[in-house]
C-alpha cells in the first residue's frame, strides 16, 4: 500500500485519509457537506478514536493529506438503548451514523457522518434502533482486507522518506 499526498478536494468522500495534527498522525474518515455554493471538506478522526471529544477537522480543498484510497471498515460492539453522545455510532432507518461535535463556526452543536458515504447530515437522532458506544476500525475497504498494520507501515514509509 502506498500513501500519496492528495488535495483534500480530490479525495473521495468516505475514504480513509491520514491527517497530521500537532505532530500526531490520525487516520480519519473524509467527510463532506454540500453548502449552498460549494462543498465543505472535513476529516473525522477514527484511529485513534476520540470518544466524547470526537469532532471535525476542517479541510481547505487545497490542503494536502494522505489518501488511503478505501473507506474504513468499522467493527461495532454490542448495541445499547441509550442516548447517543459524540463519538458514538448509532443506527436508524436511514443507516449508521457517527455523532460528532459540529464545526465551531456552525450554529449547530452536532453533526452526523453517514458511515457508508461520508456525507455529513444533520438531525438524525429520531428512531434510533441501537447505539454503539464501543467501536473501532479494523482495516480499510468494505471487507477490511487492508489491515491497520499495513496502513501504519505505509505511513512509516512516508514519514521516513
Amino acid at each position: 500500500m502506498r500513501l500519496q499526498p492528495t488535495r483534500a478536494g480530490s479525495v473521495a468522500c468516505g475514504n480513509a485519509v491520514v491527517v497530521e495534527r500537532d505532530g500526531e498522525f490520525l487516520i480519519c474518515l473524509k467527510a463532506e457537506r454540500a453548502g449552498k455554493e460549494y462543498v465543505h471538506h472535513y476529516a473525522v478522526p477514527v484511529d485513534p478514536g476520540r470518544a466524547g471529544e470526537l469532532g471535525m477537522i476542517y479541510l481547505d480543498p487545497e490542503d494536502a493529506l494522505l489518501d488511503c484510497g478505501h473507506p474504513p471498515c468499522f467493527a461495532l460492539d454490542a448495541g445499547e438503548s441509550c442516548p447517543a453522545e459524540p463519538g458514538h455510532i448509532f443506527e436508524n432507518a436511514r443507516g449508521a451514523f457517527l455523532k460528532v461535535v459540529e464545526d465551531p463556526k456552525s450554529q449547530k452543536m452536532f453533526a452526523y457522518v453517514e458511515l457508508s458515504s461520508g456525507q455529513l447530515i444533520r438531525r438524525q437522532e429520531r428512531g434510533v434502533a441501537a447505539v454503539y458506544r464501543a467501536w473501532r476500525i479494523t482495516g480499510l475497504g468494505r471487507d477490511g482486507a487492508i489491515t491497520l498494520e499495513q496502513v501504519h507501515g505505509a505511513l512509516a514509509d512516508v514519514t521516513a522518506g
